[in-house]
């Protein structure tokens, strides 16, 4: 009670630390309404002071009864980049699988994925970044599977002269949604769809 929180010296019993954030991550580090925020604060039982520091970021002041409180606070609010490069049909297989791709974001407590030209942009905090690309390099190495198994099923029907050639890569596009069935769910057949 009473500190300034700008002096040097702070009362017995009280850490400090600081860190940066973008400006960009400050409203997702205090959540809507202040949420996040209330409860990384109760989670550590620390207090946390966001000052502006200039154009593109904040600083953040962490105030708490001991250094592993601290420390635990900035790390579950440290927002890390990573970079997944990726080549082109990889790229293009994760746009058209984006309900994975958001289930992967959603899953593993991801800020952001973005594909881009030549890489796939991962935005979370350290563990989140980990278990995303771990979910993202499996779902690239389905797809080279998948690729191996279509080949190896073209060189098949070509053997046995049916059907038509197929030629890798194949198009990804989204195509409009199938009209709702009218048969009844439980009397339908499972289907699994890749």
């Amino acid at each position: 009670e009473g500190w300034d929180r700008n002096e040097a010296s702070l009362p017995q019993g009280v850490v400090k630390e600081e860190f940066f954030l973008d400006v960009a991550n400050v409203g997702r580090f205090v959540g809507k309404g202040g949420s996040k925020i209330r409860s990384l604060q109760s989670q550590f039982n620390v207090s946390i002071f966001i000052f502006d520091e200039d154009e593109t970021r904040k600083r953040v002041l962490v105030l708490g009864p001991n250094q592993e409180a601290v420390s635990g606070l900035c790390r579950a609010s440290e927002i890390k980049r990573r970079v997944l490069p990726t080549d082109k049909e990889s790229r293009k297989w994760l746009l058209w699988r984006s309900n994975v791709v958001d289930a992967i974001k959603k899953t593993c407590g991801l800020i952001n994925i973005q594909v881009e030209d030549s890489e796939v942009i991962i935005t979370g905090t350290p563990e989140a970044c980990e278990s995303g690309l771990k979910f993202l390099e499996a779902q690239i190495q389905y797809f080279q599977t998948l690729q191996k198994l279509e080949s190896r099923k073209v060189e098949v029907m070509k053997q046995l002269g049916e059907g038509p050639e197929l030629v890798w890569p194949l198009q990804f596009e989204r195509t409009e949604r199938r009209p709702r069935s009218t048969t009844p769910r439980a009397a339908r057949t499972p289907r699994i769809w890749l």
